[in-house]
């Protein structure tokens, strides 16, 4: 598995990815339609305009997509993993890779909205939780944070990533 930059080419098989594991993974906590506005925020065409102020990282395995996350300033958006590859390390090499861009770039926390089925997971990478929101539009989101260590010099190493 490794971790790429987005790239136009993947935008179909990205929204494709994002549709079907909220379709699998999320329809319970918060039903159909607002599943299919969701898909609709992250379709082909919009993950090429949020690629305009984004890093979207995709997780590709034998040149399939199978996880995506995306950074803006400091805050983490869309981290989705296909349900088949979920328990892997796949979100969780995601997540490092953006704690790493935050890290060199002085950001010292980030934050995001978890789904109600996510919390667990962020809370075992060490994120903790500000808040949990209820609204109309979005529905059940937990808000939480986490400091980030900033990126030290390597020294000249060229560390590889798995």
């Amino acid at each position: 598995m490794q971790i790429i930059p987005f790239t136009p080419e993947k935008a179909l098989e990205t929204a494709c990815l994002v549709g079907g594991t909220l379709r699998a993974c999320n329809v319970e906590d918060y039903g159909r339609d607002r599943i299919e506005r969701i898909a609709e925020a992250h379709s082909a065409a919009a993950l090429l305009e949020l690629a305009q102020r984004r890093d979207i990282l995709l997780a590709v395995e034998a040149g399939v997509v199978v996880g995506t996350a995306s950074l803006e300033r400091n805050w983490i958006y869309a981290m989705f993993v296909d349900p088949q590859h979920q328990g892997r390390g796949i979100g969780r090499s995601l997540l490092q890779e953006l704690e790493r861009i935050a890290g060199a770039r002085q950001i010292q926390r980030l934050g995001l909205y978890s789904s109600v089925s996510a919390v667990g997971f962020y809370k075992q990478m060490g994120f903790t939780v500000e808040a949990t929101l209820d609204s109309e539009e979005h529905g059940r989101l937990t808000e939480m944070s986490k400091l980030v260590s900033p990126a030290r010099p390597t020294g000249g190493e060229n560390p590889k990533h798995e």
